[in-house]
């Protein structure tokens, strides 16, 4: 299972059960610990952009059917959702504020495991 197998049942999870406005980096662990480098300094940078203000982005014209051109988010919640992957067992997800990843960053903690994971989420559940 890759991460785009997940963008679908997250997505689907997010319309049924998420009702406000929420930027999220969705991240696949496949190992017992997640490096926390595997969150971009990019992605970080974003995330903090609009949770403390004003972030805007402008959709790529790839010939494709865009729903529109561009949007902003104002100061709205970031997560951060962790997938700690096992065959054959639910897909549980984690959704840890981008504040608390930073922070773990911050004080130089380099991965954190799934039940580190479950203790700093915000939410836990499981898709299907």
């Amino acid at each position: 299972m890759k991460e785009k197998d997940l963008q679908c049942l997250f997505r689907n999870w997010l319309k049924a059960n998420w009702k406000s406005s929420a930027a999220f980096e969705l991240k696949i662990c496949k190992e017992k610990t997640f490096a926390l480098k595997r969150v971009a300094p990019h992605q970080i940078s974003n995330l903090n952009m609009a949770h403390y203000g004003l972030f805007t982005y402008k959709l790529p014209d790839l010939g494709l059917q865009n729903p529109f051109d561009c949007f902003t988010l104002w100061r709205v919640e970031t997560y951060v959702v962790l997938f700690f992957y096992k065959p054959k067992q639910p897909k549980i997800f984690y959704l840890i504020p981008v504040v608390t990843i930073q922070g773990l960053i911050d004080d130089g903690i380099k991965s954190i495991d799934e039940e580190e994971a479950k203790k700093l989420s915000f939410l836990k559940d499981q898709l299907i």
